[in-house]
């Protein structure tokens, strides 16, 4: 391959991961957030949990102005709260799909396309997580569409 990656591909990096301080929703987000936008190396993020509205609309506004493509993980969230969304016994699906479903509604509020998960399975196809995607004007088409869409795809 000649040239740089990004001749190539779009090059992301997992906010939280990076930043690690970040993972429970708090902390610099938008000071680490503004420093990977500046970096002309990335041209995708994938944000975590922002607890703070305020936040989220800053953070939305800096990847947006930076042309960003955008997504976003549930996995500090279920990680954190040792959810279990493919639970059989239901009120722990339930709580998991509750959870995750705030997830949803911040990955909105930031702008993402795409949202991660931790979990495999019949999450991906819940009839209750389609739905409150769709309350977003969002679709949770197949992992493998394109970033390009304005679509909040569910991976799972």
């Amino acid at each position: 391959m000649q040239g740089k990656p990004q001749d190539w591909m779009t090059v992301g990096i997992v906010h939280f991961m990076a930043f690690p301080q970040t993972m429970g929703g708090s902390g610099p987000i938008p000071e680490t957030v503004r420093v990977i936008a500046e970096d002309p190396f990335f041209g995708a993020i994938e944000l975590g949990p922002i607890n703070d509205a305020a936040v989220r609309r800053e953070v939305r506004d800096v990847v947006r102005s930076a042309h960003m493509q955008v997504g976003f993980g549930c996995q500090p969230i279920e990680l954190a709260n040792k959810l279990d969304p493919n639970s059989l016994d239901e009120s722990t699906r339930q709580a998991a799909v509750a959870k995750i479903k705030e997830g949803i509604d911040m990955a909105a509020d930031v702008g993402a396309t795409r949202v991660a998960q931790a979990s495999l399975g019949m999450t991906t196809n819940d009839p209750e997580l389609k739905s409150h995607v769709s309350q977003h004007r969002l679709d949770m088409g197949h992992p493998a569409r394109h970033w390009g869409t304005r679509e909040l795809a569910l991976i799972g």
